[in-house]
């Protein structure tokens, strides 16, 4: 009698799950009532890449601009929020977090479907929608020609959100080197020339196009999702060819050295080559150190490449595989004083293996070398600005105090970062590399040039990486994000890296009220509350925000 009742009731309940898949649609109008004819919002998961966001929202897809708007529109008079989705490649909640559901009146857009991209090489230019994969620029600009002066290391983001947070790649000009034309050492957001967003024109949501020379542009260049952006042109450069090489036995010390020492410090990096990265592994002397250099003719040295991602061996850890050392992290993070020279001891082997220890090809290709199946950490981000003979003391204080810390910590059998320590050094953002005369400064970059000092024409970027739930993290980044603003403040400024991790408490990321309202707005100065200003004016609903965007008040 139980066999035939469980049978019975196994029936039903398959019959019932099938009629709600078959009727899946009509369910979705049933929830979301008046939603634009043709188009459909379906309970989607909503995961950032490190999958600390994970939740399910209602999502819809538009293939057209019309029908973004419709949704927009939708959306403004229901009383919903809209929020923006690309590839979801960051980690910072500025699109959304886990408190949101699909009871909270929050339709996600996903942008991927616009994703048009045209290059022009008659003036140097590339048009995209907003949608459209930086990998997709990349390839477009290289058959036209064409590329930039630096660039996000990641391909796999949307060049919507790219701008959005203010992406960056590394590099200064070398000692003697100039500006090539239509290039930058910024951010992304330096490069646009003019873009399209979905904003309210008093009586609806329309697109409207902002130039260069709009003087309201300049919150959209760089807006944390408090705006939609369909599209935007962007300035290129001509194409040219860059070498990279790969060095790994230089010590971290000698690096980071006291400025004003000898040897093969950063600053002396800067002055030969100008681009450089450091990738310091725990518990290891010495880091992975890329040098990129301009090269119009191959080294005989060198290997010639002619796509992107050469270094496989650093990038091909699927998320299943991510998810199982970040278990291990968290039940024994004891064990990274084993596996810190196993995964060094990798990157030496991985790059003899691919020959990519010294490679040479279009800057297009070398610029791109981060896929997204690397392994899935956090990070925070730690923007520092400075005057560029600053720039050997700023890492060299960062570098002591990140090593302190880590044996403090160890001391007391606590392992909180078992990822890398990333270092890269930019040029502040100037309106002029756009080559637009009466060119707007982007409001929010946070390579944005101090007002009250211009002398700081350096940014340094730090980074520390570790797993998603390795035990006291956030304990160690909040740490390390109290000590540099103060230990920087008499001679340079700090800010936030958007897309990453701040505003630490022991609890983690973007919880202290006192750095989310004060400290990041004041070293805007005046740019922030016009920048607040401007969002206002062009989306007085409020659709394009969220809970960490209301308390940071934008």
């Amino acid at each position: 009698m139980r066999a035939t009742t469980h049978r019975s009731f196994g029936a039903s309940a398959t019959l019932v799950l099938l009629t709600l898949v078959l009727s899946a649609n009509a369910l979705v109008v049933n929830l979301l009532p008046g939603f634009p004819a043709g188009q459909s919002a379906q309970p989607q998961q909503f995961e950032n890449w490190s999958t600390e966001i994970n939740t399910n929202v209602f999502q819809t897809t538009p293939k057209t601009v019309d029908e973004l708007v419709a949704a927009v529109n939708w959306a403004a008079a229901k009383g919903w929020r809209v929020r923006p989705r690309g590839h979801t490649h960051g980690w910072a909640p500025t699109a959304l977090d886990n408190s949101v559901n699909m009871l909270s009146r929050v339709l996600v857009v996903d942008m991927k479907s616009l994703n048009k991209v045209c290059a022009h090489p008659e003036d140097r230019s590339i048009e995209l929608d907003a949608g459209a994969s930086v990998d997709s620029m990349h390839d477009a600009l290289k058959a036209a020609g064409l590329a930039l002066g630096s660039a996000p290391a990641l391909g796999d983001i949307t060049i919507g959100g790219a701008l959005a947070i203010g992406a960056h790649g590394t590099g200064v000009l070398a000692s003697g080197e100039e500006r090539a034309p239509g290039t930058t050492l910024a951010s992304l957001s330096n490069l646009v020339i003019e873009l399209d967003a979905v904003v309210w024109d008093g009586k609806c949501y329309a697109v409207k196009t902002f130039k260069r020379t709009d003087p309201e542009i300049g919150p959209f260049l760089c807006h944390l999702g408090r705006a939609l952006i369909t599209r935007v042109v962007l300035r290129a450069g001509e194409s040219y060819d860059m070498r990279v090489e790969s060095i790994t036995n230089i010590s971290m010390d000698e690096l980071s050295a006291a400025p004003g020492t000898q040897g093969k410090t950063v600053e002396s990096l800067l002055n030969s080559a100008g681009r450089m990265e450091i990738i310091q592994f725990p518990l290891t002397p010495n880091p992975w150190l890329k040098v990129w250099s301009l090269a119009p003719t191959k080294p005989e040295s060198s290997r010639a490449v002619d796509g992107p991602y050469n270094y496989p061996f650093s990038d091909s850890i699927n998320k299943s595989m991510s998810a199982t050392i970040n278990l291990g992290n968290t039940l024994a993070p004891g064990g990274i004083v084993v596996s810190a020279p196993i995964v060094w001891d990798s990157v030496i082997k991985g790059l003899a293996a691919t020959h990519s220890a010294d490679i040479w090809g279009q800057a297009g290709d070398v610029l791109r070398y981060v896929r997204e199946s690397t392994l899935r950490v956090t990070a925070n981000g730690i923007v520092v600005h400075c005057k560029r003979a600053d720039v050997q003391k700023v890492i060299h204080e960062f570098h002591v105090k990140h090593q302190k810390l880590t044996k403090e910590y160890a001391a007391k059998l606590l392992f909180p970062i078992n990822g890398p320590l990333e270092i890269r050094v930019t040029d502040v953002d100037c309106p002029g590399d756009v080559g637009i005369e009466g060119a707007v400064m982007p409001n929010l970059t946070p390579s944005r040039p101090y007002d009250d000092h211009p002398e700081w024409d350096a940014v340094v970027w730090f980074d520390v990486l570790t797993t998603p739930t390795t035990p006291f993290a956030p304990w160690y980044m909040k740490d390390i994000e109290q000590w540099a603003l103060k230990n920087y403040a008499p001679y340079a400024g700090v800010r936030s890296e958007w897309s990453k991790g701040w505003a630490y408490t022991v609890w983690g990321g973007w919880k202290d009220t006192e750095i989310i309202k004060n400290v990041i707005p004041k070293s805007y100065g005046p740019h922030w509350k016009a920048a607040v200003e401007t969002f206002k004016k062009y989306d007085p609903k409020r659709l394009y925000t969220s809970a960490l965007l209301d308390a940071m008040g934008l």
